[in-house]
């Protein structure tokens, strides 16, 4: 083979170990969470990163494959500590709110408190900015990888029999809302509350989510919907 058709193809970069590959998405994952997506340019990252745009191309082929590939490193330890939660929750004893507070927890607590894994604490942020600004075809796929959330819905709906499961469903979806705005309008709250509101605390702010939120998911379910009064 000569020399010019050596050189075809992948850019060639020595795969002796995963180290580069770790830093662009370490380096990738703190960019895009904290600027999004459509501003990070390859070339800061690689510049972040000390490394090169064909250690990029080599390892991931682009930047969306790169993103999918973060979106799919974070997302592993969210769902493996949301299911074992979760499992926990469905076996532990205790009042109906005590059960349904700690289904909530399962759900919430690994993408709100602050993990030791780094990769988990971004995972929030990441998933509210590529929805936001990211591919449409990463947008698709984070859509339909909503089935793990499934589980949750059941559990609740095991609680709380007398709550038909469309509005299990709605209650569910103003929780995730909760969360998501964790990861994106908490400068609002600091600027609404002139930095009274301590946002660093994750814990107490977890503790804020599930007081606000198992009231609403265990409130009684109207005969029909209200109709504003003229």
């Amino acid at each position: 083979m000569t020399e010019a058709k050596a050189s075809r193809g992948r850019p060639r970069v020595a795969p002796e170990d995963n180290e580069t590959r770790e830093r662009i998405l370490n380096t990738a994952e703190r960019l895009f969470a904290e600027k999004g997506f459509s501003k990070v340019t390859l070339r800061e990252l690689t510049a972040r990163a000390e490394t090169n745009l064909a250690a990029v191309n080599y390892y991931f082929g682009s930047k969306d494959k790169l993103l999918l590939a973060l979106i799919r490193r974070a997302a592993k330890g969210i769902y493996r500590e949301r299911m074992e939660l979760l499992a926990e929750a469905e076996q532990a004893r205790g009042s109906r709110e005590e059960k349904v507070r700690q289904v909530i927890y399962a759900l919430v607590a690994p993408a709100v408190a602050a993990p030791d894994n780094e990769a988990e604490y971004f995972f929030g942020v990441l998933i509210a900015r590529t929805l936001a600004d990211g591919p449409d075809e990463l947008s698709d796929i984070l859509l339909r990888q909503t089935s793990h959330l499934t589980p949750f819905a059941d559990a609740l709906k095991k609680l709380l029999p007398e709550v038909p499961m469309e509005e299990i469903f709605w209650r569910l979806h103003f929780v995730l809302n909760i969360e998501h705005a964790i990861h994106t309008e908490l400068g609002r709250l600091t600027h609404l509350s002139g930095g009274r509101c301590d946002i660093d605390d994750r814990s107490a702010l977890l503790e804020r989510i599930i007081d606000f939120a198992v009231p609403g998911l265990m409130a009684p379910v109207k005969s029909s919907p209200s109709t504003p009064q003229g």
